[in-house]
């Protein structure tokens, strides 16, 4: 149920983006005149003044926010059915998730596609170019009407399995719900009128010719009654109560519309979206245009996804590393993000080294306004500590520094800590690694047989937050036939990042991206390509 209504919520992230940036390039556009304007010394209108695009835009919102809607209502469901205290609850939630988790699934990926493509649309030509992000947003969406069983899976679950189950009762408490929401609606005496005009005129537009009643099976819970002719009452009012599009539809295609304001629009931040200006650099037209659409900021980028990993070749806590470090903080959307500090592969080189390491730390990320716990893990007994894992589970950015890896991977390796820097991934934490840290977290870690006779190299698996891949930091302070020699000697088919001192790569399910003063070096076998700040790549 929670992957289907995940889907669901996706299809809705993609439509909602898509249909903001439709409506603040429908603010800023200006295209044509009213038709009865014959000046062509006027200025020309933002096309959101025009009919037709008022009508996609609205589309599209009543697409966008009915699906959200929807996806909440389930996931609070699921909370229902595993936490209420009442039994009775926990099944009437069971209920209503069995009917309406295909419904959750397939609505929004049907809708809101039919959102990103009016998205399209209000753009023009223009939408149809990688210049503008709408076209990717379309593409991202297709793939929500296909997988997780697609529409004519869900509609052989829907009605071959969860309607007729235990005689409709699923059905039946869906009825029962919907008329409970109709009542509370009118009892609003605000909106009672609107609503009411709203509900005639829906019914003016129904089917004129009765149907007969459907004899097969129980009586239905809900009674669908059918009106002949069109309601003038609903044709006349042609102002829809919306305060971000604000709206008076005279010739606009009469189709559905909302009758009364919407109570939360007042929350909702539809301001104008802040574009960055692309860089001269021609590279930054060579990759995918998934990746494309996310070289603003750090900020920009890591606001659209969840759960990313930043490698950083060296110089943390450092100066130099404030801005890259500025832009995690502000990605997590909070004003003032929790950090956890893991300097434990600084351990093996003493503990002034280890405290100071801390200290580092912590101060670097208050000065950028964080609120900021060092996790003194020691040793592996450490890491079983239950005031690390809770650090750590708390945690919006954990950053594991430098010293040596291999000390630092057999301290984790299968902990709690371990397991809480997987929760803490999963659900939405930004996991930073510098030098040592980076390259545990990755797929594969190296580190040398000995000091007299380092080679051939000891290969490791990492904690596998950057999965099939190496890291080889300080990049830019070894020799290069030297860097060759370690990339050379990655497993099969394991690409090797190698990142200069002050240079980050951002990412997450094999796209990656560079921050930072330098470059970062990218060795697959023996193909050796480089990247600079602000290029992407895959892996």
């Amino acid at each position: 149920n929670e992957a289907r209504i995940g889907v669901g919520l996706g299809a809705v992230m993609l439509g909602y983006t898509g249909y903001l940036h439709a409506l603040d390039y429908a603010r800023n556009r200006p295209q044509g005149r009213h038709p009865l304007n014959k000046d062509p010394a006027q200025p020309q209108l933002p096309i959101i003044e025009h009919t037709d695009v008022r009508r996609m835009l609205l589309a599209q919102k009543a697409y966008v926010e009915g699906g959200l809607a929807l996806a909440l209502y389930c996931s609070r469901l699921v909370d229902d059915e595993r936490t209420d205290a009442s039994p009775e609850v926990r099944r009437h939630a069971t209920l209503l998730l069995d009917i309406l988790t295909p419904i959750a699934k397939s609505w929004p990926s049907q809708w809101c596609l039919e959102a990103n493509s009016l998205a399209i649309q209000v753009h023009g030509g223009y939408g149809y170019t990688r210049e503008y992000n709408v076209e990717q947003f379309y593409r991202d969406n297709r793939l929500n009407p296909i997988h997780e069983g697609t529409h004519g899976i869900q509609g052989l679950d829907l009605l071959g399995r969860k309607v007729t189950m235990q005689g409709g009762a699923a059905l039946t408490a869906l009825a029962a719900e919907m008329q409970k929401a109709v009542g509370r609606a009118l009892e609003q005496p605000k909106h009672d009128q609107q609503l009411q005009a709203g509900c005639q005129a829906a019914q003016g537009r129904c089917d004129p010719e009765p149907r007969e009643a459907d004899h097969v099976g129980p009586s239905p819970t809900v009674a669908i009654r059918q009106g002949a002719g069109q309601d003038q009452q609903g044709r006349e009012r042609r102002e829809i109560a919306d305060d971000d599009v604000g709206l008076a539809l005279k010739d606009a295609d009469y189709r559905g519309r909302q009758f009364a304001p919407d109570p939360r629009e007042r929350d909702v931040d539809d301001g104008a979206i802040q574009e960055h200006d692309t860089g001269p650099d021609d590279r930054r037209e060579k990759g995918p245009a998934l990746l494309r659409r996310h070289r603003r900021s750090v900020a920009d980028r890591l606001s659209r996804m969840s759960g990313p990993v930043a490698l950083v070749g060296a110089g943390e806590f450092l100066p130099s590393m404030s801005s890259f470090d500025a832009g995690l903080l502000a990605s997590t959307g909070r004003a003032r993000p929790r950090v956890a500090i893991l300097p434990t592969a600084s351990y093996p080189d003493g503990e002034d080294v280890f405290r100071r390491w801390a200290a580092m730390g912590v101060e670097h990320f208050e000065a950028l306004g964080a609120e900021v716990e060092p996790v003194l893990i020691r040793d592996r007994a450490g890491a079983d500590d239950a005031a690390a894992v809770q650090a750590i589970g708390e945690a919006d950015l954990i950053y594991l520094s430098g010293g040596k890896p291999g000390y630092l991977l057999q301290s984790v390796s299968g902990s709690a800590v371990e397991l809480a820097l997987v929760s803490a991934h999963q659900r939405g934490a930004i996991l930073a690694g510098c030098s040592a840290g980076a390259m545990v977290i990755s797929g594969h870690a190296f580190e040398f047989r000995g000091r007299i006779a380092p080679w051939p190299l000891r290969w490791r698996a990492g904690l596998g937050f950057a999965p099939g891949l190496s890291v080889v930091p300080h990049y830019d302070a070894w020799p290069e036939p030297l860097s060759a020699m370690i990339a050379l000697q990655a497993p099969r088919g394991c690409p090797v990042l190698g990142i200069d001192e002050d240079t980050a790569v951002v990412g997450r399910d094999g796209a990656w991206q560079v921050h930072g003063r330098a470059r970062v070096t990218v060795w697959r076998g023996r193909h050796r390509e480089r990247f600079r700040a602000g290029e992407a790549f895959r892996i």
